[in-house]
């Protein structure tokens, strides 16, 4: 299993969720999403502390068996993972967590196979006195709304991290008016035009069924590209600025709610119930496997999504410098994109891309505060920072970049699942409940 947790780091978690001011709403709605048996009457009691009920939870869970106790750890901090105290606690306590594995390769195969083993097992045109296996036919029938549900959120999620990846091009491979602080010249590019019709044909697919904030930033998305083509296309200067503005803003506002959104339609994932179909162990492992990665996998996408949104901060501050400027980098925003990329690219990588703008900013703040230390090096001006910057922000979009090929590539492996999926609703009809009632009570 992949989500492995030491005493210590469990401890960590837990308290980083207890001071983020978890609900016992959010411990029901854990119960919930945690592949195990527990339901809220067993634990949940309302007049003690959520600290106490939370630890009972723990407990309980862990006694089912110690990865369960992990998974629904893994739960209570994905529920509130929105709140900036739990990705900072996560980030500088437990970073393991936010460091998955890329490869899911033998998770997908070893759920394709046990829903072949469950289809094989039922009729192609199943008829009220033959529909094959009659305990496989039953347990199929009791999560057959669960199945149609999981269908349903992978072919949503798919559609978003679409409309996302194609959006994500756009700003990273977009022409130098994207950004307020130029690119180096080295810095590859696309057309404009192809990147667009891109993002265009992802809004065009159908989002019947998406939530309804999802559903309205995918109809914005739409509306604003098709716009920004028109006036793109009229070949007046004052025409084309604007559209790179709607471009823009729509690039800043609309990326972190797809990843919010996304992060939303994968929680609908009903993974207990389909832990519920499963006879073999290690098919029930592989999909508790599968389905707990990806969500450390959304986890990390989130956190560079909000890296990517500090980093716009530092962007316009630099642009717009004011007379605290040196206050604004040394502890507003740009400390905790840094932290953040130091985690998210890795040790070794991470000095390459952080250190020249580490330098430049501390000689900056030596050089224009006088209650900083006496500096050790040459002072640095502005536009030194903003080169830096520059540098920083271009290898932070092409690792979230990299991330988001890599996710994406996941993504499309696990929608051979769907397949599966659809096989065992052809085979337990809607009618499936009728067929299994008493004859005498029909």
């Amino acid at each position: 299993m992949n989500l492995t947790l030491t005493p210590e780091q469990f401890v960590m978690l837990r308290n980083i969720v207890v001071d983020a001011d978890c609900t016992t709403g959010d411990l029901v709605a854990a119960l919930a999403l945690y592949p195990g048996k527990l339901v809220p009457g067993d634990v949940i009691v309302e007049t003690i502390s959520v600290g106490i009920q939370l630890d009972r939870c723990t407990k309980q869970t862990a006694t089912e068996s110690s990865y369960l106790g992990a998974s629904f750890i893994l739960r209570m901090v994905e529920l509130g993972w929105a709140k900036e105290a739990v990705q900072t606690g996560v980030v500088r306590r437990v970073p393991d967590l936010v460091r998955p594995p890329r490869v899911l390769d033998e998770q997908i195969a070893a759920v394709k196979a046990g829903l072949d083993a469950l289809t094989w097992r039922l009729v192609a045109r199943p008829v009220r006195t033959g529909y094959g296996d009659p305990q496989t036919f039953e347990r199929v029938c009791e999560a057959r709304d669960d199945i149609a549900n999981a269908l349903d959120a992978l072919g949503h999620f798919a559609a978003l991290k679409g409309l996302h990846d194609a959006l994500h091009l756009i700003q990273v491979l977009g022409a130098p008016w994207l950004d307020s602080i130029a690119s180096p010249a080295t810095t590859v590019s696309a057309p404009l035009q192809t990147l667009i019709d891109r993002a265009k044909a992802e809004a065009a697919r159908p989002a019947a069924g998406l939530p309804q904030d999802a559903a309205d930033c995918w109809t914005r998305c739409g509306d604003t590209l098709i716009e920004a083509e028109r006036r793109l296309g009229l070949g007046i200067d004052d025409e084309r600025d604007y559209a790179h503005a709607l471009l823009r803003a729509m690039l800043i506002k609309e990326l972190p709610r797809l990843d919010l959104a996304m992060f939303a339609v994968s929680r609908q994932f009903p993974l207990r119930r389909l832990c519920l179909i499963f006879e073999d162990a290690a098919v029930k492992e592989a999909t508790v496997d599968l389905y707990d990665t990806l969500r450390r996998r959304m986890m990390e996408h989130a956190l560079w999504q909000v890296t990517d949104s500090r980093l716009y901060a530092v962007e316009q501050s630099l642009v717009s410098p004011t007379p605290s400027l040196y206050g604004q980098l040394s502890r507003g925003p740009l400390p905790l994109a840094m932290y953040s990329l130091r985690l998210l690219i890795g040790p070794e990588a991470a000095p390459r891309v952080t250190g020249p703008m580490t330098d430049a900013v501390t000689r900056y703040v030596q050089s224009t505060d006088s209650g900083a230390p006496a500096a050790g090096a040459a002072p640095c001006s502005l536009d030194e920072v903003c080169t830096a910057f520059a540098a920083l922000r271009d290898a932070a979009r092409s690792s979230f970049l990299e991330v988001d090929q890599a996710l994406k590539r996941d993504f499309a492996g696990l929608l051979v699942l769907q397949d599966g999926l659809r096989s065992l609703l052809q085979r337990v009809p809607v009618v499936c409940e009728v067929w299994l009632a008493d004859p005498a009570q029909v």
